[in-house]
């Protein structure tokens, strides 16, 4: 495997407790289930961490300084670039479709001179390659954070070196959990975790949407899992 010494990665997140209250997943259910999908999803993305190969910190918010979320991403970066590294990839916790293999891409890009950013369906991103020489806190912190323009707003920042790559499922409610499954093409415990839900989720989904229920067995009943990369 590749040696990335000059490059780290940054988790950065809420912990499954504050995530589940913050952000439930599945709205009206009980508050375990909301926690459990969390556990099992940051046990993915630090699964994914390691499996790269690259050294990682952990930022959630006992670690996190600032008093927004602008202020408290960019000083996560500066912490890690003050470690004496040069670059820097940062994921966070609402995006299973990254892997492995791709922290290992976007930390191949930065290495060889270049941003790279993975946009989710929500215009956001789930995992952002930078230097330290293209980071500019300033223009970070003018990011309209947590809406819909954030990976433009970007981009726009980081300009023509950025390479923009697949786009990557944000978990922001039970829809992108169906998405999430349906689309994946890389099998995990996560995945696993969702498809033992499916009872659960008729119920949940048959207060919410009329046809749900019809489509959560249109999308599940009749497939099996994807294969494991």
């Amino acid at each position: 495997m590749q040696a990335f010494s000059q490059t780290a990665i940054i988790y950065f997140s809420l912990s499954p407790e504050r995530e589940a209250m913050r952000k439930p997943l599945v709205k009206g259910y009980e508050s375990a289930l909301n926690l459990e999908l969390y556990r099992k999803l940051e046990t993915q993305m630090l699964n994914a961490c390691e499996d790269s190969g690259i050294q990682h910190f952990h930022f959630d918010e006992t670690q996190q300084r600032g008093n927004n979320f602008g202020d408290r991403f960019c000083n996560a970066i500066e912490d890690v670039f003050s470690y004496g590294f040069s670059n820097v990839v940062i994921i966070g916790n609402d995006s299973p479709d990254v892997t492995a293999r791709s922290i290992i891409q976007s930390a191949c890009h930065v290495e060889e001179g270049k941003s790279s950013i993975i946009p989710s369906q929500h215009g956001g991103f789930s995992c952002l390659g930078i230097s330290h020489k293209s980071f500019n806190r300033a223009a970070f912190l003018k990011v309209n954070w947590r809406t819909d323009t954030v990976c433009k707003e970007m981009i726009d920042i980081l300009g023509s070196d950025c390479k923009v790559l697949d786009k990557a499922i944000e978990l922001e409610g039970y829809e992108d959990l169906f998405e999430f499954v349906e689309n994946t093409d890389t099998y995990s415990a996560f995945y696993a975790f969702v498809l033992t839900l499916v009872n659960p989720f008729v119920n949940i989904l048959r207060e919410n949407t009329p046809k749900s229920q019809q489509d959560f067995n249109n999308h599940f009943g009749r497939r099996g899992p994807p294969f494991k990369a």
